[in-house]
């Protein structure tokens, strides 16, 4: 019925590098192990391979945990990655959407707008806690028949189950 368009502002600008080790552990589980890692704990051999990762990552930006330089590859390599983390959950949401780059489109096909844009927030927010990510939402109605509308949606909705 809808589409929402969202596009993350400033998306390299806003990466904290010790996200890195979400890419592949999930944002809990590295989440976890960055606490550990504050005081000092053991650490699984995945999270201090990607911490590695992180610290390198930081020495190209002059140590600066906050912001993914826009150039290097690395970092188009490393926001990709986490975008696919980011992906998944909302997948696991039951959120129909396609993406390119920091771009969406999400498909909602009830009147539960403001659900959907409640449950991305919340993602959202989880992978930049420090500092929130903006992003703008907005909303385009299909704007044809009734009819069409239906053949539409049907043809979407089974596209996404198959």
């Amino acid at each position: 019925k809808l589409i929402l368009k969202l596009d993350i502002s400033n998306f390299y600008g806003a990466i904290y590098t010790r996200l890195i080790p979400t890419i592949i552990m999930g944002y809990e589980s590295a989440e976890s192990e960055y606490r550990q890692s504050q005081k000092g704990e053991n650490l699984s051999p995945t999270y201090e391979k990607y911490s590695k990762l992180d610290k390198l990552v930081r020495r190209m930006n002059l140590n600066q945990t906050n912001g993914l330089l826009a150039g290097p590859f690395v970092s188009r390599l490393i926001s990709e990655a986490l975008l696919t983390r980011i992906d998944k959950e909302i997948k696991s949401e039951n959120i129909r959407f396609v993406r390119y780059v920091d771009d969406y489109e999400i498909f909602v096909f009830d009147d539960n707008t403001e659900t959907t844009k409640s449950k991305i927030d919340l993602i959202l927010r989880k992978y930049n806690a420090d500092d929130p990510v903006v992003y703008d939402f907005a909303l385009f109605g299909l704007g044809v028949s009734k009819e069409f509308e239906w053949y539409l949606t049907t043809k979407v909705k089974k596209f996404f189950h198959e």
